[in-house]
């Protein structure tokens, strides 16, 4: 099978490739009690994992997460972002590499492939390396890389990875992600890019790893269970758009 060496996958990092949940929400707790100076007890969203993976799920982004859960204001959210690396690396929780991404990446490995993430670009390198993934990603993208107001599902992540991974021969992207907000992110990448040049095939491919209900406004192109599916879907296209020439 030939590899459409002229696509590039863009990945989200926290639970698309890597189960960070638990250490994210330890650290979450520290930094939202030292800044507010209130107990875990007053935040709904941070009783327990469940209560903050739900909080997260109906935020679009980091910063909605720490104004409408936490009630923090916007210097305090720049305040937590600043923090947030120190605290991950004083965090020793280990996450885990979603069941089945690590032979899906091998299967992939012939396409440039990125992460465009909220969480910190050292904290995604260190976690990368300690799981032996790293190699697999040409271009990493981190909340610092992006202004603090223009954080998913604003598309200006999207695009400084695409700029550092796209040839004049790339025609298509594939997006993934595990949230509503990497659809839209990609949707107004699509938009940016389909305005200012050629039009580009891109390609949204949403997760649910849990089989959870999906209850989004915005749905991807295709959902998938497993990450071998997502190997699935690329080479397949990939493989159908190699054989048209």
């Amino acid at each position: 099978m030939t590899i459409n060496t002229n696509s590039i996958i863009i990945w989200d990092f926290d639970g698309t490739i890597v189960d960070t949940s638990n250490k994210n929400y330890q650290v979450t707790q520290r930094i939202v009690t030292k800044i507010s100076g209130k107990p875990i007890q007053s935040f709904p969203s941070l009783n327990s994992l469940t209560d903050y993976r739900t909080a997260n799920s109906r935020n679009q982004n980091w910063r909605l997460l720490y104004k409408n859960e936490f009630n923090l204001n916007e210097s305090e959210i720049d305040q937590a972002g600043r923090l947030w690396t120190e605290y991950q690396f004083a965090d020793d929780t280990s996450p885990t590499i979603m069941n089945g991404l690590d032979t899906t990446l091998k299967n992939l490995s012939g396409i440039s492939q990125g992460i465009v993430s909220q969480n910190s670009k050292d904290n995604i390198i260190t976690i990368l390396a300690t799981l032996g993934i790293g190699h697999y990603f040409w271009a990493i993208i981190g909340y610092e890389e992006v202004g603090l107001d223009r954080q998913k599902p604003n598309p200006d992540g999207f695009l400084t990875c695409v700029k550092r991974l796209r040839t004049k021969n790339t025609s298509r992207i594939y997006s993934v992600g595990d949230h509503e907000t990497d659809v839209l992110f990609a949707n107004n990448a699509r938009k940016y890019l389909n305005q200012a040049e050629s039009p580009i095939d891109i390609i949204t491919i949403g997760v649910n790893y849990n089989h959870g209900l999906m209850d989004w406004n915005h749905m991807p192109g295709h959902m998938v269970t497993r990450p071998e599916d997502c190997a699935s879907i690329i080479l397949q296209k990939d493989l159908h758009s190699n054989n048209r020439f």
